[in-house]
C-alpha cells in the first residue's frame, strides 16, 4: 500500500535582516494572484503586534477548483519573516476526506 495522495502543494519564502520580507511584499503576492484571476474570498485579515507593526496577515483565494491560503508572519521580534502559500485541490480534498 502506498501513501495517500497529496491534495496540497506549499511554498514558503523566508526573509531575514539581509533580505527582509514585509507585509507590503505579502500584499504584492496576493495582488499578483488576483491579477491572474484568483478570486479573493473575504478580505485580507491583518493582526498588529504590540508596537503597531503588522505581524500577521492572511488571505484565501480560489480559482478553478483550487484554494490558496496565503499567510505572512514575523518571528523573533522581527528578526525573520515568511510568506507561505498553500494550494489545495478541493476535489481531491473531498474525495480523500482530507480537511
Amino acid at each position: 500500500m502506498g501513501s495517500p495522495p497529496s491534495c496540497a502543494v506549499a511554498f514558503r519564502g523566508i526573509g531575514d535582516k539581509k533580505a527582509p520580507l514585509d507585509v507590503e511584499d505579502f500584499k504584492t503576492v496576493v495582488g499578483e494572484l488576483r491579477a491572474r484571476d484568483w478570486q479573493q474570498s473575504g478580505w485580507l485579515r491583518e493582526r498588529e503586534t504590540l508596537d503597531g507593526v503588522i505581524g500577521e496577515a492572511h488571505a484565501i483565494l480560489r480559482q478553478r477548483g483550487w484554494s490558496v491560503t496565503a499567510q505572512y508572519g514575523i518571528a523573533g521580534g522581527g528578526e525573520s519573516s515568511a510568506i507561505t502559500l498553500t494550494a489545495y485541490d478541493l476535489a481531491c480534498m473531498k474525495r480523500t476526506g482530507a480537511g
